[in-house]
């Protein structure tokens, strides 16, 4: 198993997403299970993030989209 990579808790990095709307939204298995709305912004978080030590560009695409939109700051809370 590798370190992770990731220095910040972001959805587009959880154990639980899958690519939606890449790389702005993602789909949340864990939300789906508890019948919750399952798609998240990509770089939200909520309480129950847990690393995901499987490669994914998700947040990294996401974060570059942001910039060059220049979007206002995201809500990082669900």
């Amino acid at each position: 198993m590798r370190k992770h990579e990731d220095a910040h808790k972001y959805c587009g990095n959880c154990y639980f997403h899958g690519v939606y709307d890449f790389p702005d939204r993602t789909f949340c298995m864990l939300r789906f299970k508890r019948r919750e709305e399952p798609v998240v912004p990509t770089l939200g978080v909520c309480e129950s993030w847990k690393p995901d030590y499987q490669g994914c560009h998700c947040v990294r695409e996401a974060v570059k989209r942001a910039k060059s939109k220049r979007l206002p700051q995201l809500s990082r809370s669900l």
